[in-house]
C-alpha cells in the first residue's frame, strides 16, 4: 500500500492538531472563582484558609496537625 504525503497528512495531521487545538483551548479557560473562607485552628488558633467546597469535610491544620472539620460558613439574613 503505498500513501502520498496528502494521505499522511488527512490520517495524522489533522487528527494531531486538532487534538492540540483541544487542549490549548482547554488549558487555556479561566478557572471558576470560588468563594474563599476563613476560621481559626480549634488547637492554635492560626487563620486557616478554606474552598467553598471544603465545607464539611476533615482537614488538619499545617503548624500544630490538628485534625479538625472545615465549618460550613454561616449565612447572615438581614
Amino acid at each position: 500500500m503505498d500513501f502520498d504525503v496528502t494521505t499522511w497528512i488527512l490520517m495524522i495531521g489533522i487528527p494531531a492538531g486538532l487534538g492540540v487545538g483541544a487542549f490549548l483551548f482547554v488549558r487555556s479557560r479561566k478557572p471558576k472563582e470560588e468563594p474563599v473562607h476563613y476560621f481559626r485552628c480549634p488547637s492554635c488558633k492560626r487563620k486557616l484558609k478554606y474552598l467553598a467546597r471544603q465545607a464539611g469535610h476533615k482537614g488538619m491544620c499545617g503548624t500544630c496537625k490538628e485534625k479538625f472539620v472545615f465549618p460550613i460558613p454561616q449565612v447572615s439574613h438581614r
